[in-house]
Formats: C-alpha cells, sequence, structure tokens
C-alpha cells in the first residue's frame, strides 16, 4: 500500500490519502486535483502530515510543528 500527500502551491501538505500499489502517484496526477507526492516512513525525511511542508530541493517532508521537549 502506498501513501500520497496532497500539496498546495506553497508546498504545504493539505491531505494525506492511500493510494494502490498499482498506479499511486500517475493515478492521483490523472484523477484528483492538484500536486502530489508520494510519502512513506522511509522516503523524504518522514511521513508527511497535514501543515507539514514538501521541501522539493531536498526532496523531503519537514514538520512545521514545534517538537515538544
Amino acid at each position: 500500500m502506498k501513501y500520497a500527500a496532497q500539496v498546495d502551491e506553497t508546498n504545504v501538505v493539505i491531505d494525506v490519502i492511500v493510494v494502490g500499489d498499482e498506479g499511486g502517484i500517475t493515478w492521483c496526477e490523472r484523477n484528483l486535483a492538484g500536486r502530489w507526492v508520494e510519502t512513506s516512513s522511509t522516503i523524504r525525511g518522514k511521513f508527511a502530515a497535514k501543515g507539514d511542508t514538501y521541501d522539493e530541493a531536498n526532496d523531503m517532508f519537514v514538520s512545521n510543528k514545534p517538537v515538544e521537549p
């Protein structure tokens, strides 16, 4: 199973959905509005969550929420 993060025009994650292994991001791009980036706990730094930012230069998701000590 794969997961896709929808990012807005400023690269902020606005949604994360489950997509099938077949098609994945390609299916999202063809059938859903917006820009989609694959996410998981093993690629792109971290599993994307709403409010995170997709850092295109480093091809990774960055948490925007402060980490509590």
